[in-house]
């Protein structure tokens, strides 16, 4: 009984624990601090093990949040770092069996981050631009073809993922040791309030990420050794996701060489929030509430746009990319599976909790009295929403195929930028909160 009594609050303590480096890291982010996010990140990112829950998204937000700042070698390291975790990550089984267990008897932070399809492809996408930065377009190229073959089985590997997560609640009755219902109406009631800001956005056809196209059309398109065809298939699909985009058509169809490609990202894509609940559970006919917490999705509006000129006056960018529409629709095709594992493991907790008092009763009514409090307080503070999700990527993405200007300059909110003459160039401009950043690369 002293074991069970001090090992519950243990078990919350581990609950409770939380990444703040990451969370304080993603709001600098989403602030607009890049330089503020990649400092906090970067040794973190860097000594994390590849087989770590976190090693994914935390070498994902470093590398991203380095790519805006000015040590550009850094940020190649950390994204070739956040590829070979993701790599690594799939090449293992989906989850491991002990972490899967306490899991169900914590939150589901305890399991390690499972990249999403956008979170592979785009990762390979800036790897890309990162390469070509450095100077190394023959690696660009094969950092986007990867993208290209990783994208079937990312989306492959993500629906058995949600296929496994479904079956979770069939888990959870099957290692019980009392019989128990749930009100599946009630969940049903959460769900709907969950996805209710979600169907707003339309999804892209075959889930395809348009701003990774658009990336990989430049680099297989600009440069020696272009691949022309290759790069106008990349054009022609990001095209179909924008149709009337003249810039894209102009790329797909017009020159690329000696033109600057201003890539304009704003705003920051949607974050998860917590939906807290309580719900009711019967327990061998005893009626029993339980605390359960679900991720829910926030969108961000676009606020503190930058001025921007080039050769004195602001280009026409044309919309390419939607990330809101991409995210949104991964979290509804998730949704169900995460409503599924998050209450089995809510479900799984309360059990444990009522069996372990109800053995403790036939003993002492006191400590059962006891138990039973320090079980419901564990149940609501280890109730915690698994809200990781990668805040470096934007929430809009605009392109323009423009002339190279005749002074060499563009000009960012009265702060002007040095443009080398004489190239192809790649200019990435990421805007946040009034706040921006530069990414200039020279083909």
């Amino acid at each position: 009984m002293n074991r069970l009594l001090i090992a519950i609050p243990t078990l919350l303590l581990s609950a409770c624990a939380t990444n703040d480096r990451l969370l304080n890291a993603q709001r600098a982010m989403r602030a607009g601090q890049f330089n503020s996010a990649a400092s906090m990140l970067a040794g973190a990112a860097a000594k994390a093990a590849p087989d770590s829950k976190d090693a994914v998204i935390l070498k994902l937000e470093a590398g991203s949040a380095a790519s805006l700042g000015a040590d550009p070698a850094q940020a190649l390291k950390l994204l070739r770092s956040a590829d070979q975790a993701i790599e690594a990550a799939n090449q293992r089984a989906v989850v491991q069996l002990g972490r899967e267990a306490g899991a169900l008897l914590s939150n589901l932070n305890t399991l390690p981050y499972t990249a999403s399809p956008a979170d592979q492809i785009m990762g390979a996408a800036y790897l890309a631009l990162s390469f070509a930065q450095q100077g190394s377009l023959d690696q660009a190229r094969s950092a986007v073809k990867l993208a290209k073959n990783r994208q079937a089985d990312a989306f492959a590997r993500d629906e058995r993922e949600i296929e496994r997560n479904r079956s979770a609640m069939n888990q959870a009755r099957e290692q019980a040791q009392v019989p128990f219902k749930l009100d599946e109406s009630k969940l049903t009631e959460v769900s709907s309030t969950i996805e209710a800001n979600l169907r707003q956005y339309a999804p892209y056809a075959q889930r395809s990420v348009p701003y990774a196209e658009l990336i990989a059309g430049l680099l297989l398109g600009c440069g020696e050794n272009a691949e022309p065809d290759r790069a106008r298939e990349s054009f022609t699909r990001a095209l179909a996701a924008s149709p009337g985009n003249s810039a894209l058509a102009q790329a797909a169809y017009g020159k690329l060489s000696g033109r600057l490609h201003f890539i304009l990202e704003s705003g920051v894509a949607p974050s998860l929030i917590e939906n807290a609940v309580h719900l009711p559970l019967f327990i061998n006919g005893s009626l029993v509430m339980f605390s359960a917490a679900y991720p829910r999705m926030e969108f961000h509006p676009l606020v503190g746009e930058s001025s921007i000129s080039v050769s004195g006056s602001s280009p026409a960018t044309f919309m390419v990319c939607d990330f809101d529409r991409i995210e949104a629709e991964h979290f509804r095709r998730r949704l169900p599976g995460i409503i599924a594992r998050t209450t089995a493991a809510s479900v799984t907790k309360a059990v444990v909790s009522y069996v372990a008092q109800q053995a403790i009763k036939q003993q002492n009514s006191d400590y059962a009295m006891i138990a039973g409090l320090v079980g419901a307080a564990y149940n609501v503070a280890s109730a915690k929403a698994d809200l990781r999700i990668w805040a470096g990527l934007p929430k809009q993405v605009s392109y323009a195929n423009l002339a190279m200007p005749n002074d060499g300059k563009l000009t960012i909110d009265g702060r002007s930028y040095e443009l080398p003459k004489g190239k192809t160039l790649i200019v990435r401009v990421r805007q946040v909160a009034g706040h921006h950043a530069v990414q200039m690369i020279a083909l």
